[in-house]
């Protein structure tokens, strides 16, 4: 997981970072259930009026009504330095950056501080802890989850020592009862992410062979420290890459620029032609003006159950071109191994 500080370094779990994507999660959770959730990037909310959103997570002239604290930040990742992945055919020869984050275990505590009466109390760790079940089981947490990052799993909640099991029934319940007093979601808000233009999916695989991932990508260099080695040379603390990755892979940015070089076909392989072109800059992102950040997020590699799992998760707009035959293209799994094939 990584929430880097104001010169973009990981020296701990910053509390800012993570409930910034927790906040993020919850909007699109509102927005969905038509609840008001303005854009805080250029928010007018204030103490006086507010969104549903800002009811809780807080704005100018009203504060959060809980407390959010890290009080187990996880490991240091064997990895302190940031790792540069450059492939041979890389134009640009930039490649890609991992700056990596902490590993391990996270205890999180939320302490609600402001409410009216114990059922609001009840409501706004309900509505808190399925929002966060929701990053645990579908899309990541923090930052950088378009290079991979951030994929966590809720082991427990818990509540007075009781486990806490979130109730998605009485989370809308509470949604509808904040819409009486602080608003549905307003017209300008419908362009804004909201839950039901999301997809989230899952692909398994059995095993990994690292001897396909070293073989096919023997000639990309790892940088560390800003000297390049062959990978098969490369040690992070003592240890080769084959070790200091065997419990995830940094294949995200592969597997993305297969993707975004599929698109940049005529049309994608599918039952029916699917001409996305113009709309690829939407879903992948671009730093040409103007900037885009990518709709689409593609985790690492990491195990899961003895096995190995990758999450794809994206905000898909309702008013896309072709949005449903790239939905369609998207959810077949099929064409994830034909992008994923040689690379594992």
């Amino acid at each position: 997981i990584w929430t880097g500080d104001v010169n973009t370094k990981m020296n701990r779990i910053h509390e800012t970072g993570l409930l910034g994507s927790i906040r993020w999660w919850f909007e699109v959770l509102v927005r969905g259930l038509g609840g008001s959730a303005c854009d805080p990037t250029a928010s007018e909310c204030n103490g006086d009026d507010h969104c549903v959103v800002c009811e809780l997570f807080g704005c100018t002239g009203w504060s959060k009504k809980f407390r959010f604290e890290v009080v187990e930040g996880g490991e240091e990742s064997e990895h302190k330095s940031k790792v540069t992945i450059v492939p041979p055919d890389n134009k640009n020869k930039f490649g890609w950056v991992f700056m990596i984050g902490n590993t391990g275990m996270i205890k999180l505590k939320i302490n609600v501080v402001r409410y009216d009466n114990s059922d609001e109390k009840k409501n706004i760790k309900n509505a808190l802890a399925c929002t966060l079940k929701l990053m645990s089981n579908h899309a990541g947490f923090g930052a950088k989850n378009q290079i991979g990052m951030g994929i966590g799993k809720i082991i427990s909640i818990t509540n007075d020592d009781k486990e806490l099991i979130p109730d998605f029934d009485a989370f809308h319940e509470y949604i509808k009862l904040l819409k009486e007093s602080k608003g549905c979601l307003k017209e300008d808000q419908k362009v804004l992410p909201k839950i039901d233009d999301f997809f989230f999916f899952k692909v398994d695989f059995a095993e990994v062979c690292f001897d396909n991932f070293y073989t096919e990508y023997g000639e990309y260099r790892y940088s560390k420290d800003n000297k390049s080695h062959p990978h098969g040379n490369i040690t992070f603390n003592g240890k080769n890459f084959n070790q200091a990755f065997s419990n995830w892979l940094p294949t995200a940015p592969f597997i993305r620029q297969k993707l975004r070089a599929a698109m940049r076909e005529k049309q994608l392989r599918g039952s029916t032609p699917l001409i996305i072109q113009d709309t690829r800059h939407q879903l992948m992102g671009t730093i040409q003006s103007p900037k885009q950040g990518s709709k689409i997020k593609i985790s690492n590699l990491y195990n899961e159950n003895g096995g190995w799992q990758m999450r794809v998760w994206g905000w898909l707009p309702n008013n896309l071109d072709n949005r449903d035959d790239i939905l369609t293209w998207l959810k077949n799994k099929r064409n994830w191994k034909d992008i994923i094939e040689g690379i594992l």
